[in-house]
């Protein structure tokens, strides 16, 4: 399936592993005992207010 994002399109494929990926990285950063999934919604959650204030070029 392919998901119209912002008049793009991207497969639901690329979707998911870049999600995937974000979350590996992420992973790696905490220490192993703070792995948790609130941790890692918390850390998401942060990282949605840094790209939303983001001056991202295209």
């Amino acid at each position: 399936m392919v998901q119209i994002i912002s008049g793009k399109r991207i497969t639901e494929e690329k979707i998911k592993s870049a999600a995937k990926c974000a979350v590996s990285a992420i992973m790696s950063e905490l220490p192993e005992e703070v792995q948790t999934v609130d941790i890692l919604c918390y850390v998401l959650e942060e990282a949605k207010l840094v790209v939303n204030s983001a001056h991202i070029k295209l």
